[in-house]
């Protein structure tokens, strides 16, 4: 075997799929969050700068950009569902203004200067946020550095030194080899003492609770607190609401009521609740009679809905009726009274309603009322009120041929209420108006009657017992219906049927909702079905009707909780009545008061909602426990009281021991308490003070307290010997501490002070200063020896004030690591010394005073932020679109002078057929400025003219449906030029207007008689032909001194006393009208050019009069068979007048149509100059010559356009085969400019063909032409010459390859690329070469990675500049990116692919000269809310954090990732969820179940509110260093790899915690590993999570102070980089060869690298666990100050010893620095010989 090395000098080829031993060297596995830099070798990717988060985005619709120059750039989005544009700056985040103009819905309270006045208000707010966060962090970093001058300087000394003979024998080391502490401390140990102590103790009633606050108090409950001490007292307090608790107290049943009194609700029920009262009712058939009065028997609180069965305009109520027979009416209208009816009418017992009522009567038909679908989802029972009637009710015998045979008696009949379900088996229709015909139409079509009859329940029955049918179901009673064909058995009679008193009282029927039907869209009916005999025919014979009455339904839910009191009141009611013994109603009158009124009295139940302790008591504790206790208050469920009785200790120190150097004491006894911490404090050796706290209120009696043992060997120090630099120290003082600076000192500074100290030095004189009776400063006068640091020191004179020595003392033990001093029994230690602070106290004062005023002004701008932000969102509110209408309304006349404001509801006529149209205008300036429909109303017709009854002068047109209504996001399409954004909506076809061409002013049968020579005495003749019949007109002219104007005014003259025709003298011509059409012949003059007539055409243009009407329109007939080369002219007088002297011009052929419809035309997106941006439609140039042949309607006209853009000054459309191009810099004229000459800059409009049918797609210009796609061809729009022209335009097939439609293709510069998709993969083609002449070159770019990319692939964008190819999924986070480096036009030198992992999933990319830039869903669908909450196990009662589980209630629910916490109530049930983590793809309304974590809490709740983050990154492609922010000890500067990084962000510090918050701009993303990136003097890189949800709440938090430190946020990402097998390659001719024949076994990896920091091999040999090498620059934490872990170059050696077919390698940076590979080599060892068993 021979040792060999080889070189991979780059790994910038990218992934390549082929087998490892046919990649070429450069090539890899796998590369992600990679870039390949051609200079700078294989870098991690560039981190994305957080630029901000888009305001309002969702994370559907279609994005767009718009980058106008460096300071002015946008991106933008319009919402498909929410049918808006948003568009934010994106350079500051800022969401601008947006008016969506008059055709898109946009409601006229929408104030668009208002909410541009709060969109720039957002702006300054920002400005001025951050020029005081600016000021914010001096201040910090200010406090940072007067912190760091305050702090003492702490210095540490440690060395030891050997004394050894020269050449020692091994016998002589242990006595020869001598250790010597030359710096650090010496002890000498002594002696030591057990510490004893005493403990007492005392109570205190500190405080009084609930554990559970009980349910149903109707009072408040007596405390009573129980045990050994005296005069505790507390209360306890209800909650303002609670629960309805049952039954209503009818507290007087009244007496003699005529009819049910009126009750009604004040307070918490009232809004959910529709009280009824049912009377107790007579024996007989009549009221109040002297043998029984009636009274309140119950009364009904009815929660939930209330239907007016009676009122047909309910909306709930569809039709009333079907058949015949069913009738509502408001008293008093007759017959129909509350009292027994007459005639036909007649009903039974007490038929009086106590409100009002509609009534099933009349003939045979069947009655039903339908009511509109309801939402039944949490209904349990639907009642009904009302009554049944009479009492007739038996049925006939009919005979087999279908007579009958006995007196008629109806079938009986009973009241039913039905359910259907609005399923696929349903068949709902509906009239123009929404509601139900009177014939079977609607929910009752007979096909849906069955469905309604299979779920029938009875409300008020009139069974028959033996009742039976014979094709019904003799089981279930009631089931006859007469619609179905059912008849009574031949020969069976039916029997009467008697109804009861009971049964025709006003009461109610409940019908308990089937668990099916409890959902939504649930239709209903109360059904009297048809009750005629089974004979068929009707007979004659007398019969009364069954009747009943309802008068409303009630759809009830469960009572609501958490209301407040309420009262009920019973008020007499005055609907109107007539006695029973007036069937004729003559005496109807209203109903009188009662003889004793009823009344009724509510229980709302309540929980407690607290104790209030009002007496503390004394003495309690002492020898038995304390207790408390609740009684009365009529409760259903007890609450249950808690009292907290706090331990106060005291200790007494009996024996402060010896040799502690620290001590812990144990409590035990006192009568069962427990809880209490006892804090033992030691002091050179000894034990000083005892603290105990805390305990429970079981301490009943004094406990007894157990010191632990002396824990130093040997305690109490001989000797303690302090050295540096092998000097001894004496302990002198290097400077004092004040600890105590006195109060109300009575003596004056002094120098030269005595002192005395706790410690054992001596001699020490100070200097004190006194400043409002305290020490402010103390400095040594006259040194001491043998202080120590922390020695107190007290000066003499000076009661109260304590100082504390700055000095030298004991630190770190080393003594287990030099044996040879251990040995000699002695234990050494670091020195420590402590050297002066070099600032102040005051200072740091000042910069904490500056920074606070620094951070409240921060605070304020922060807070008028979220102001100006509040105030626009409540202003874009007002501009929601909440649907796009069906039609809009251009405005025509803006009318003038009118009032300012808006004005709703306006009503308005037409001139077409429409009725009912109702609008709302906007009116600013005196006009009208925006009109949108508020009542569609029926029968309007594109283009009517639409007046305003209250708004003389403005004139609106109905108009088609908005540009974008029905359009998805695939069909949107934006192009930006300059200030104009244009929106095409793919799906939309071109309209024209159906306004024709001079359709006004224009006289349709006319003519012009021209004298064009007067000769004298000559005859001049016009003949006019109409219907068959010829008049002659004729006059002579003068004998001498003819005139031309004299002959056309005696023809005028002639031909205008014929009452058939008008004639006007025009100069020396007459202008003939008539109101049928007519011919004209004229004959006369001395020649035939003498006289002519002018009719609508001519022949000559020369021939024209110089005098005519005012829009005259002359066709010019240059050829008569062919029609192309005609003209249309029109003459125009000079002054405007009617008639007179003109011009001719050109113009279009009358009636035909002349306008493009504007809302099926692309619209325009502008940037106005305020700053706002308005969407419109444009103003596309009308065609004003020629007609269809000469001037013809552009091709995609009646087709929708599939692509627009620009080209050589034009604008362009692909619509179907057809490329139609604008005139040449007239972007909106699509018409020639004249029919008569065809110029250069004219209308190109020409199609493509191919081999199979043509749909282009999309274009992309070259320098050669424009190439257009299709899906399968590819062809080139082309000109021989210079100028691209009409005449030389020409369109070649260029290519047959196919692709997608949907993704357009892009430009690379000097070549195209575009992609084609299989089932699977995706696969990207360029197009070089491109020719009018030859074919193009196409090469397949996905050639070495056929299945890397997916078919989901949907966004493609490109930067030739960076020759970079980009392609996404929107909705995923993964991007495959393409670059490349040419050396040639046909030469590329590396072809490389990688992948990128983003932070998010993308949702649109684009370029922007070195800048990709990435908007990507953070939160795409997350949680912002829950509810519905609901408890099936107790949580933890009371709580407002507890720790829960949040998963799906269902496998198909698409939601996951949400966490959070709960808060329960006093049962413990769920009263909320606190957010956490929002979570990801959840929709509204999503069950989710709830677990408490590690206990036994289980809840159900649903999805409230969705939550939606998106953020705007931006990358720095070229990973310029000249603005990094890591600087490397050599002066070279980067940024750092992490996405969404933020500089310096905004923090906050808890000096309690010691803790630092980082203010977070966004929540934290699943998977991410967020990172905290601190430089100056601090050094680190922490990783933490994010947690809240709120702007100023989302915040990671890191231990100690980092104000001032500058630092960088974001989610750190892995570069991963999966190297090939390595085998030895040989290079012949271009062409790579690998051996892997023979045998390799690899050593080693040396891989170069720039600029990077630590790296990561992670080596897998098969058969044995992965094990990762880390090389990094310095150790972790272990940087140096103010630098970072980088270098800017280096050479890692990686070992392997291992077969090169055994192993898999990957490099990993996992850091938040960059990293660098350059290339890398290999050494090993290679068998040629080496073969294979076959």
């Amino acid at each position: 075997m021979s040792t060999i090395s080889q070189s991979i000098p780059n790994l910038l080829s990218g992934i390549s799929q082929q087998p490892d031993n046919r990649k070429r060297p450069g090539q890899l596995r796998d590369a992600i969050n990679a870039f390949p830099d051609f200079a700078l070798g294989l870098l991690k990717r560039p981190g994305g700068k957080f630029i901000s988060n888009l305001n309002g985005a969702q994370t559907r619709g279609n994005w767009f950009s718009i980058l106008r120059d460096s300071e002015e750039k946008y991106i933008g989005q319009y919402d498909t569902t929410d049918s808006i544009f948003r568009i934010w700056g994106l350079i500051d985040g800022n969401r601008r203004a947006v008016s969506m103009g008059a055709n898109t819905g946009q409601p006229s309270a929408c104030d668009i200067s208002d909410l541009l006045t709060k969109a720039n208000a957002i702006a300054t707010a920002k400005t001025n946020l951050e020029t005081a966060n600016t000021a914010l962090r001096n201040a910090a970093a200010l406090v940072a550095t007067r912190t760091a001058g305050k702090v003492e300087t702490l210095n540490k000394f440690f060395a030891t030194d050997f004394r050894q003979l020269r050449n020692p024998r091994a016998s002589d080391y242990a006595d020869k080899i001598k250790e010597q502490l030359t710096s650090g401390v010496i002890e000498i140990e002594g002696t030591k003492r057990q510490a004893t102590a005493t403990v007492s103790v005392s109570n205190a009633i500190t405080a009084i609770g609930l554990s559970s606050k009980g349910s149903g108090y109707e009072t408040a409950p007596t405390v009573t607190i129980g045990g050994s001490g005296i005069n505790a007292t507390a209360t306890a307090e209800l909650e303002t609401k609670g629960d309805f608790k049952p039954p209503i107290n009818i507290t007087n049943a009244g007496l003699a009521y005529e009819n049910s009194p009126i009750a009604t609700l004040t307070g918490g029920l009232a809004p959910f609740c529709h009280p009824k009262v049912v009377l107790t009712g007579p024996t007989d058939d009549t009221f109040d009679n002297a043998g029984t009065k009636t009274s309140v028997a119950s009364i009904q609180l009815n929660p939930g809905k209330q239907i007016e069965l009676w009122n047909a305009n309910d909306p709930n109520v569809l039709q009333l009726g079907v058949d015949s027979g069913i009738s509502s009416f408001n008293f008093p209208q007759r017959p129909t009274l509350s009292g027994t009816g007459s005639g036909s009418n007649a009903g039974a017992w007490n038929m009086r309603a106590p409100e009002t009522r509609v009534i099933f009567n009349g003939g045979p038909g069947r009655r039903v009322i339908y009511l509109q679908k309801q939402d039944l989802t949490n209904v349990h029972t639907i009642r009904v009120y009302g009554a049944a009637a009479n009492g007739s009710n038996g049925g006939l015998k009919p005979e087999t041929d279908g007579n009958t045979i006995a007196v008629r008696q109806p079938i009986p009949v009973s009241l039913y209420l039905e359910f259907a379900e609005n399923n696929s088996t349903f068949n709902p229709e509906y009239n123009s108006n929404g509601r139900g015909d009177s014939d079977l139409n609607g929910p009752w079509l007979n096909d849906n009657y069955l469905k309604f009859r299979e779920n029938r329940f009875v409300l008020w029955s009139s069974e028959h017992a033996g009742f039976t049918t014979s094709s019904g179901n003799p089981s279930q009673r009631g089931l006859f219906d007469r619609n179905l064909g059912e008849w009574d058995e031949v020969g069976v009679v039916v029997p009467a049927h008697t109804i009861t008193a009971a049964e025709a009282r006003y009461g109610f029927k409940d019908v308990t909702v089937p668990a099916r039907f409890r959902k939504k869209d649930i239709w209903m009916t109360v059904n009297q079905p048809i009750y005629t005999h089974g004979g068929g025919a009707f007979v004659s014979a007398t019969y009364n009707h069954d009747h009943y009455y309802v008068t409303t339904m009630h759809l009830l839910e469960d009572m609501p909780t958490g209301v407040e009191d309420t009262t009920i009141t019973l008020s007499t009611n005055t609907i109107i009545n007539a006695p029973n013994s007036e069937p004729a109603n003559s005496t109807a009158h209203a109903s009188a008061a009662p003889e004793t009124a009823a009344t009724a009295s509510i229980t709302i139940g309540k929980a407690l909602k607290s104790l209030t302790l009002t007496n503390a008591g004394s003495g309690y504790n002492e020898s038995s426990p304390t207790t408390i206790a609740l009684s009365g208050g009529s409760f259903t469920t007890a609450a249950t009281p808690t009292i907290t009785v706090t331990p106060t200790f005291s200790s007494v120190i009996t024996d402060a021991g010896r040799g502690y150097t620290s001590a812990t004491g144990t409590l035990s006894g006192g009568g069962g308490g427990t809880g209490a911490a006892v804090e033992v404090t030691t002091k050179l050796g000894k034990v000083t003070d005892i603290s105990i706290t805390g305990g429970d209120s079981g301490y009943t009696a004094n406990p007894t307290i157990a010191l632990s043992a002396p824990n130093l060997e040997g305690a109490q120090f001989a000797q303690t010997i302090y050295k540096k630099n092998d000097v001894v120290q004496t302990g002198a003082v290097n400077f004092l501490r004040i600890a105590n600076m006195g109060q109300g000192l009575a003596v004056a500074s002094a120098t030269d002070v005595a002192t005395t100290t706790t410690g054992n030095g001596t001699g020490l004189t100070v200097d004190i200063t006194v400043t409002g009776g305290q020490v402010t400063a103390a400095t040594v006068n006259t040194n001491g020896t043998g202080y120590l640091d922390g020695d107190e020191i007290t000066p003499t004179g000076y009661t109260g004030v304590t100082l504390k020595v700055g000095g030298i003392k004991k630190g770190t033990e080393r003594t287990d690591e030099h044996p040879l001093l251990a040995s000699n029994g002695y234990k050494i230690y670091e020195l420590e010394e402590y050297s002066a602070p070099a600032n102040t106290e005051a200072d740091l004062t000042a910069a904490e005073t500056a920074y606070t005023t620094a951070l409240t002004a921060r605070n304020t701008a922060n807070t008028a932020v979220t102001t100006a932000q509040t105030q626009y969102d409540t202003a874009q509110a007002l501009c929601a679109v909440p649907t796009l209408p069906a039609n809009t309304l251009t405005i025509k006349e803006a009318g003038s002078g009118l009032s300012n404001g808006s004005h709703t509801g306006q009503a308005t006529a037409t001139t077409g057929s429409g009725t009912n149209l109702t609008v709302d205008i906007v009116i600013s300036g005196g006009k009208v400025t925006h009109a949108v429909i508020n009542n569609a109303g029926s029968n309007y017709a594109i283009g009517d003219t639409i007046t305003l009854t209250s708004f003389a002068g403005v004139e609106l047109i109905f108009s088609r449906e908005p540009y974008l209504r029905g359009a998805t996001a695939d069909d949107i399409e934006f192009l930006t030029l300059n200030d104009y954004t244009f929106v095409l909506n793919k799906k939309k076809t071109v309209a024209m207007k159906p306004e024709l061409t001079h359709a006004t002013g224009f006289d349709e049968h006319r003519a012009q008689i021209v004298i064009n020579i007067a000769a004298n005495s000559t005859d001049y003749k016009v003949i006019l032909t109409q219907g068959g019949s010829a008049v002659t007109f004729s006059v002579t002219s003068a004998s001498s001194g003819a005139s031309s104007d004299v002959i056309a005014g005696d023809l005028a003259t002639a031909i205008t006393a014929n009452a058939a025709y008008t004639a006007t003298q025009v100069g020396a011509s007459v202008y003939i009208t008539s109101s049928a059409a007519f011919s004209v012949e004229t004959r006369g003059g001395g020649s035939e050019s003498s006289i002519f007539a002018l009719t609508d055409t001519i022949s000559n243009v020369a021939r024209l009069p110089l005098q005519s009407k005012n829009g005259y329109v002359v066709r010019v007939v240059n050829a008569e068979d062919i029609d192309i080369d005609d003209m249309f002219v029109k003459f125009t007088t000079d002054g405007g007048g009617n008639f007179g002297t003109g011009q001719w011009e050109e113009t279009a052929a009358p009636g035909i149509t002349y306008k493009f419809d504007e809302l099926t035309m692309p619209h325009q997106l502008v940037r106005d100059s305020d700053g706002k941006f308005s969407y419109s439609t444009v103003n596309w140039n009308d065609r004003i010559v020629g007609d269809d042949n000469t001037n013809p309607i552009p091709s995609f006209v009646n087709h929708s356009i599939s692509h627009i853009f620009f080209y050589r000054n034009r604008m362009g459309f692909l619509s179907g085969q057809n490329v139609v191009l604008s005139r040449a810099g007239d972007l909106f004229n699509f018409w020639n400019e004249s029919a008569q000459v065809a110029v250069n800059d004219d209308v190109i409009d020409v199609s493509a063909a191919g081999k199979r049918p043509v749909f282009l797609n999309y274009v992309q210009p070259t320098a050669v032409g424009l190439v257009m796609y299709s899906t399968t061809e590819q062809f080139l729009l082309s000109t021989d010459s210079d100028i691209l022209a009409p005449t030389s335009a020409k369109v070649n097939a260029l290519s047959a390859y196919e692709c997608d439609p949907n993704v357009e293709s892009v430009s690379l510069g000097t070549s195209q690329a575009f992609v084609s998709k299989t089932p699977l993969y995706t696969r990207l083609f360029e197009l070089n070469e491109i020719s009018s002449e030859q074919p193009p070159l196409m090469a397949d770019q996905t050639a070495q990675i056929p299945e890397l990319i997916p078919e989901s692939i949907n966004s493609l964008v490109a930067s030739p500049a960076l020759s970079v190819v980009s392609m996404g999924t929107v909705g995923q986070s993964t991007i495959y990116q393409y670059r490349f480096l040419a050396r040639t036009r046909e030469e590329r030198l590396v072809n490389s692919w990688y992948k990128w992992e983003l932070t998010g999933n993308l949702l649109t990319q684009f370029f922007d000269t070195s800048t990709w830039y990435g908007v990507t869903a953070l939160v795409d669908r997350g949680v912002k809310s829950f509810d519905t909450f609901a408890t099936t196990a107790a949580f933890p009662a009371d709580s407002n954090s507890v720790a829960i589980t949040i998963t799906n209630a269902t496998t198909s629910l698409t939601g996951s990732g949400v966490t959070g916490t709960a808060t329960t109530d006093a049962s413990g049930n769920i009263t909320g969820i606190t957010i956490t983590t929002p979570g990801a793809n959840y929709s509204e309304n999503d069950a989710v179940n709830i677990t408490q974590t590690g206990g036994n809490g289980v809840g159900t709740a649903a999805v409230n509110e969705l939550h939606n983050e998106v953020a705007v990154q931006s990358f720095d492609m070229t990973q310029s260093s000249e603005q990094g922010f890591l600087t490397l000890p050599t002066g070279e500067r980067t940024d750092v790899c992490l996405d969404l990084f933020v500089t310096n962000p905004h923090v906050t510090y808890d000096s309690t915690k010691d803790e630092t918050s980082i203010i977070v701009p966004y929540n934290d993303v699943t998977g991410k590993t967020f990172s905290v990136v601190v430089l100056s003097n601090f050094n680190t890189v922490v990783s933490g999570t994010i947690t809240g949800t709120g702007s100023e709440t989302r915040t990671v938090k890191i231990k100690g102070d980092y104000r001032g430190a500058s630092m960088v946020i974001g989610f750190n990402y892995d570069m991963i980089i999966d190297l090939p097998k390595l085998y030895r390659y040989n290079v012949a001719n271009n062409q790579v060869t690998n051996d892997d024949v023979s045998s390799l076994i690899l050593h080693r990896l040396k891989v170069k690298t720039g600029l990077s920091g630590p790296v990561d091999y992670r080596v897998s040999i098969t058969g044995l666990n992965d094990w990762t090498n880390t090389v990094s620059v310095t150790q972790p934490n272990q940087y140096q100050l103010n630098n970072v872990n980088m270098q800017a170059s280096s050479t890692h050696v990686v070992p392997i010893y291992q077969r090169n077919e055994n192993l898999a390698i990957r490099i990993i940076g996992n850091t938040p620095f960059p990293v660098s590979l350059l290339g890398l080599d290999w050494e090993g060892k290679l068998n040629q010989r080496f073969y294979r068993r076959g």
